[in-house]
C-alpha cells in the first residue's frame, strides 16, 4: 500500500483524506458524506466562510445584468444577504429559495443526462443540457452560473463527452477548454481530476490536429494549438507523476505524444 500527497505538508498540519469529488458546491459533498460516509465533514475547506472560500466559485451565481458588461476577469458574485441572492455591484437580488428551487430541477436534469450518455444517447444529452449552459432561469430571467459552479462543471464535462461522440470536436474542445478553466480555480494543482481534464482537452485537440479537414473556428490558428496541446499532455503528465507515482497506461499514451 502507498500513500501519497498531492502537496507538502507542514510539520503539525492536519492531514485530510477526500472521500468524494470536490469540484461539487459544498452542500452536495457534505450531504454526500453524511448520506455515504455517516460524518460531518470540517475540514478547512469545509468549515471556512464560503465567502472567503474557494466553494464560493463552486456555489456562485453571476449578477445577469454586471457579468453582460464585465471582463472575463470580473466575477460580479451574487452574495447571500438573509434570504436573498444580492449583487454588490448593482444591488439586483434575487430569492435564494426561488434559485434552490431551480438548482434542484438542474441536478434532476444532469442526473438523466448522464443516465443517457451511459445509454449511448449522445444527441439526447445535447438536448437535456443545452439550456443549462449558462444558468438557471428564476422568474423569466437567466441566473448565470460562475464558470466553476458544480453544475456548470457537470454540463461541460457531459456535453464534451457527447459532443465527441457526435463527431462535433471543435464543440467538444470548446467546452473542454471551458471545463479546464474552471477546475483550474477550484481543484489542487496535483488533483486527478485535473488531470484527466489536461489529457481529455489535448486529445481533443490531437483530434482536429490529425485531420486537416475539420473546419476550425476562424479564430482558432493550428500553431498555437499545437502548442496548447503539448502543454496539456505535459500538465496531465506532471500531474499523474505526483499523485499515481507509479506508471499509467494514459501517462504513457501522453509521454508519447509529446515525442510526436
Amino acid at each position: 500500500m502507498e500513500v501519497r500527497a498531492l502537496r507538502d505538508i507542514e510539520e503539525g498540519e492536519e492531514i485530510t483524506l477526500s472521500y468524494i469529488d470536490i469540484d461539487k458546491e459544498r452542500s452536495e459533498r457534505q450531504k454526500e458524506l453524511r448520506d455515504t460516509k455517516h460524518f460531518d465533514c470540517q475540514c478547512e475547506r469545509c468549515s471556512t466562510p464560503l465567502s472567503e472560500s474557494v466553494d464560493r466559485f463552486l456555489d456562485g451565481f453571476r449578477c445577469p445584468r454586471c457579468s453582460v458588461k464585465a471582463s472575463e476577469e470580473e466575477n460580479y458574485l451574487l452574495a447571500q444577504v438573509e434570504d436573498k441572492l444580492v449583487c454588490p455591484d448593482c444591488q439586483l437580488d434575487v430569492s435564494v429559495a426561488a434559485v434552490a428551487s431551480t438548482v434542484f430541477t438542474a441536478r434532476t436534469k444532469v442526473a438523466k443526462a448522464k443516465q443517457s450518455l451511459n445509454q449511448f444517447k449522445y444527441a439526447d444529452v445535447v438536448t437535456q443540457l443545452t439550456d443549462l449552459t449558462k444558468g438557471v432561469e428564476v422568474h423569466g430571467q437567466i441566473i448565470h452560473f460562475h464558470c466553476s459552479h458544480g453544475i456548470a462543471i457537470s454540463v461541460a464535462r457531459l456535453l464534451s463527452d457527447a459532443y465527441i461522440k457526435l463527431g462535433n470536436v471543435v464543440q467538444a474542445y470548446e467546452l473542454r477548454k471551458q471545463l479546464l478553466k474552471a477546475l483550474l480555480l477550484v481543484s489542487w494543482r496535483n488533483h486527478l481530476p485535473l488531470a484527466l481534464a489536461h489529457f481529455d482537452n489535448a486529445e481533443a485537440l490531437r483530434r482536429m490536429l490529425l485531420h486537416p479537414t475539420t473546419p476550425l473556428l476562424e479564430n482558432l490558428d493550428r500553431d498555437e494549438l499545437q502548442q496548447e496541446m503539448r502543454a496539456s499532455y505535459q500538465a496531465f503528465s506532471d500531474i499523474c507523476a505526483v499523485c499515481l507515482g507509479k506508471p499509467h497506461p494514459l501517462r504513457h499514451r501522453a509521454l508519447a505524444a509529446l515525442k510526436f
